[in-house]
């Protein structure tokens, strides 16, 4: 099941991360149309979380980019294609199933990661 927690991180500048629980947004990911989410990891041991920023980072080692630039492997990627970038259209779709199941989340925290997802996509 997908679903974002967030939980605030400096509420001084309102920023909060969320666990990054969502499909693979890889680009040619053949699984990335589906509902489950992925408990993503980094250094083995590491949640993946996001905010609002369209910011991604480790909460084991810090390792921090921004989420165009992250590469994702479900495990279903072929070897010459293991990282994966995502696109608008497979985040989109990753973070339209993921909202669905997130009632705990704030409604103006998910419409700012959308909107800053559009205005940071590197096809522009």
């Amino acid at each position: 099941m997908c679903s974002l927690k967030f939980k605030i991180v400096d509420e001084n500048i309102n920023m909060s991360y969320a666990k990054l629980n969502i499909a693979c947004p890889g680009r040619n990911c053949p699984r990335r149309i589906q509902p489950d989410g992925n408990n993503w990891k980094h250094c083995s041991v590491g949640n993946v979380e996001i905010n609002e920023f369209c910011n991604v980072r480790c909460t084991e080692c810090g390792y921090s980019k921004n989420i165009y630039s992250w590469g994702f492997d479900c495990g279903h990627h072929p070897t010459s294609d293991r990282l994966q970038l995502p696109t608008i259209d497979t985040l989109a779709a990753a973070f339209s199933m993921a909202c669905k199941f997130a009632g705990n989340m704030s409604v103006i925290w998910f419409r700012t990661l959308i909107t800053n997802l559009l205005e940071t996509d590197p096809r522009d």
